[in-house]
């Protein structure tokens, strides 16, 4: 297998703004200036004094000071100089450690996330919306997809506390070997999750005394609750009960289940997914983060098309899940920090990001969007355009009860994939278990 990609970038799974504000002007493609006619606030700010920014990602734990160097630091001591970062990526590698971190008095000025933690931030008043920066340094948002944009937002009820700068969406990778083995033809772009079913049917199959596979997820069940196509809420936000009963999921369950009632094409657990498709080479399709590719071996004839859509919505991709980066509401250099965050998003990174690594970017620039992967040798002659995702269904609203209530989801559907309860049993018995987890929450509040 060929070593294709670090610590930091492997977990950077979960595009951008564009700026055209005092991030410079530079070779950053269509990036200006700020007008000349800055508010007396910006032009007391001084960002070439030297300053250390401390950096807490809850994306990558394990990255080296020269990982992080490699992959975001280089970055912007190229715009500027002046700036030094104190890695503390490892700070979040136990459950639960902002929180801890936070309640000992550890800070940071910048932080990596997934947005569906940004309720978390918030509780613990280190997030809070940037509004008042991107107003202050005059920055245009009219690049950026507004699909990201508005999660962050909903997420934060509102307010915007961070920049997404890449996104995460899901494809289909498949085994040639398998397709030529069985003679099937190959998967192609835009299929329903019918069409998917019926080549688990045709490629599910005991052969020689091996169990192949037609169809598996690197993500687990989970997946399709929180990136649900149909953008389904789980959670009624104005009463914050969950919706489970109403119809709905049912219908929404009704799309995926057939996959697994295929005899020979049981679930798998995430754990066994990676080894089943490029070590074991048993399994057909996976569905899959794109940077899945990096640990794929130079044997596997592979290649990928886009993620399959709802019958009733074709051509409707999976919500992204956009990596963001936050500025701590409590950082004595916000305005540095936010800046850092503007720079990693100017058209240039993105474009190598892109070109160079496969990250999606939120810049709805096709010359960023036609790139993607374009400079990497294992993905030469792939399908890569499927990486940058099109058409994505809006997201559902992640506020601090949606992780429990995506849980018990994602268990109600294991349950009727694997035939121990009818969809209808696993989908009240869900609703019943997270209404009390939710009214526990509550509870815990008032005291």
């Amino acid at each position: 297998m060929s070593i294709k990609r670090n610590s930091f970038f492997l977990a950077a799974l979960a595009g951008v703004i564009l700026p055209v504000a005092a991030c410079g002007t530079g070779n950053e493609g269509k990036a200006v200036s700020p007008n000349s006619g800055n508010s007396e606030q910006v032009d007391k700010f001084d960002m070439t004094k030297p300053v250390e920014l401390s950096f807490y990602s809850e994306i990558d734990t394990t990255a080296s000071d020269a990982d992080f160097m490699k992959e975001f630091g280089q970055y912007i001591q190229k715009k500027y100089p002046n700036v030094t970062f104190k890695n503390n990526s490892y700070m979040a590698q136990t459950k639960n450690n902002l929180e801890k971190s936070v309640a000992a008095g550890t800070n940071f000025d910048l932080a990596q996330m997934s947005f569906i933690r940004t309720s978390v931030y918030l509780d613990l008043k280190v997030g809070s919306d940037i509004t008042d920066l991107i107003k202050k340094h005059k920055i245009d948002l009219s690049g950026v997809d507004q699909i990201p944009l508005n999660q962050l937002k909903n997420a934060g009820g509102g307010q915007l506390i961070g920049l997404p700068y890449q996104i995460n969406s899901q494809v289909l990778f498949y085994n040639k070997a398998i397709f030529d083995k069985f003679g099937v033809p190959y998967p192609k772009n835009g299929m329903t999750w019918q069409d998917v079913t019926d080549i688990v049917r045709k490629t599910t199959r005991l052969d020689g005394g091996v169990q192949y596979t037609g169809f598996a997820l690197q993500q687990g069940a989970a997946i399709f609750v929180r990136s649900n196509q149909l953008s389904l809420e789980p959670i009624d936000l104005k009463t914050n009960k969950v919706t489970f009963g109403n119809g709905e999921w049912k219908k929404f369950f009704d799309e995926f289940l057939p996959l697994y009632q295929i005899q020979g094409n049981q679930h798998k657990s995430i754990a066994q997914v990676g080894n089943a498709f490029f070590k074991d080479q048993t399994v057909a399709m996976v569905l899959a983060y794109p940077n899945f590719y990096t640990l794929l071996p130079d044997t596997l004839n592979w290649d990928m098309v886009s993620a399959p859509s709802i019958k009733d919505r074709p051509g409707v991709a999976m919500p992204p899940v956009p990596s963001t980066l936050v500025i701590n509401a409590n950082s004595p250099f916000r305005d540095e920090a936010f800046l850092v965050a503007m720079e990693m998003l100017s058209k240039s990174i993105q474009l190598e990001r892109a070109k160079n690594y496969a990250f999606a970017s939120v810049l709805t620039d096709p010359e960023i969007q036609k790139e993607i992967g374009t400079g990497i040798p294992e993905l030469k002659g792939k399908n890569t355009a499927v990486m940058q995702p099109a058409n994505m269904a809006p997201s559902i609203t992640f506020t601090e009860y949606t992780a429990d209530v995506v849980t018990s989801l994602g268990t109600a559907f294991n349950t009727s994939m694997d035939g121990a309860k009818d969809v209808n049993t696993a989908l009240r018995e869900a609703e019943e278990a997270a209404n009390k987890k939710i009214e526990e929450k509550i509870a815990a509040k008032t005291k």
